[in-house]
């Protein structure tokens, strides 16, 4: 279901509200974070793409994650864009927990 978040671009908004409203998808082990940063589309719904990606990072153990990369590039991104956003905050607590070693200096720039 994340896909059609990547597929209907122009409804992007629209699906991560309906995905948040339920149980959180699970996305281990399918390159989800990777291609939602290919996509480009943390500008349309920046604070829904950081609340997306604190829950679908919920389900995450850290272990299996392949993206990091993606992962700290589209956390940074959105830092950048508004440090000030609530929902930064447990997206940081989520990589902390994952032990992402930038979840410290992300959270650190957080107003």
């Amino acid at each position: 279901m994340c896909e059609w978040s990547l597929i209907l671009k122009s409804h992007y908004a629209d699906i991560l509200e309906l995905l948040l409203a339920g149980p959180v998808p699970q996305v281990k082990k399918n390159m989800f974070y990777y291609r939602l940063h290919e996509e480009n589309v943390l500008d349309i719904a920046p604070a829904l793409t950081a609340r997306f990606l604190a829950a679908l990072l919920s389900r995450e153990d850290g272990n299996d994650i392949w993206d990091w990369e993606q992962i700290h590039e589209m956390v940074e991104s959105l830092i950048d864009s508004n440090p000030a956003e609530a929902a930064l905050r447990p997206l940081c607590e989520e990589l902390g927990r994952l032990g992402s070693l930038r979840a410290q200096e992300f959270g650190d720039r957080l107003r």
